[in-house]
């Protein structure tokens, strides 16, 4: 039983660093071997800055490119009107409608689940909302309540947001150990599956990766800008208030 506990952590270890290399990068300024580089662009529109990191090898290989959008910090007591409403957005979905995945549960077996937030919420900004969780339940009922206590301390059931700190694509080249899907699913809804892995942390549990399969590229960037987005806003008021 050990052996597979830590089997599976190593497991989800390798899908948060296996970060997804889009196919056709565009290649703004490459950094010298070994290294890394930024390439920023400003918007007026948003007041955000957008980040492009680049990772290459000792070789000059391109490893890993991240894209990320900063709130401006000569703007930083406000949210942009199109990341609030993005935000809005994606509370409200997961909340009435969910969002169903195949999570990897400990014995790398994929399970249907679906993502959900919290009842409970922490006031960010105005009208401007934070759910204090981010659940996963086996059924899932459109408007009922899903409190954060359904989480349970080895962090089954879900995550809080102020514990996240990243989500991520994972390359299918990077990770090749991840289980099959079963026919079934791949049948119906998980015919073009697109691998997620969401790092977080927990006060019992410390470091953890949750390692899902969203049914389309669709669904994966919906909840990878989403998550990090909050991560990204309860960060900043960190930085605010402290």
């Amino acid at each position: 039983m050990d052996r597979r506990a830590r089997a599976h952590e190593q497991l989800l270890l390798s899908a948060y660093s296996a970060l997804s290399i889009p196919q056709n990068p565009v290649q703004e300024e490459k950094p010298e071997r070994g290294g890394a580089t930024n390439s920023n662009k400003s918007s007026n529109d948003d007041k955000s800055v957008e980040t492009t990191k680049y990772f290459m090898d000792g070789k000059g290989n391109l490893l890993l490119r991240i894209d990320e959008t900063v709130l401006n910090t000569r703007d930083s007591d406000s949210v942009s009107s199109r990341l609030r409403a993005e935000l809005i957005h994606f509370r409200a979905r997961l909340k009435t409608e969910g969002l169903e995945v195949l999570k990897l549960n400990r014995d790398n077996k994929w399970q249907v689940r679906t993502f959900t937030v919290s009842v409970e919420e922490a006031v960010i900004q105005g009208d401007l909302n934070c759910p204090t969780g981010l659940l996963w339940v086996k059924k899932f009922v459109k408007d009922q309540n899903y409190s954060v206590q359904s989480i349970d301390k080895q962090g089954k059931g879900g995550m809080l947001f102020p514990q996240l700190v990243k989500a991520a694509q994972i390359s299918k080249a990077k990770l090749p150990r991840l289980p099959a899907i079963a026919k079934k699913h791949k049948k119906e809804k998980y015919k073009n599956p697109v691998a997620v892995a969401i790092n977080g942390f927990g006060a019992e549990v410390g470091s953890r990766v949750v390692v899902i399969q969203c049914m389309n590229a669709q669904d994966a960037a919906f909840l990878i800008n989403g998550v990090n987005s909050f991560v990204k806003i309860l960060r900043r008021n960190r930085k605010m208030t402290s």
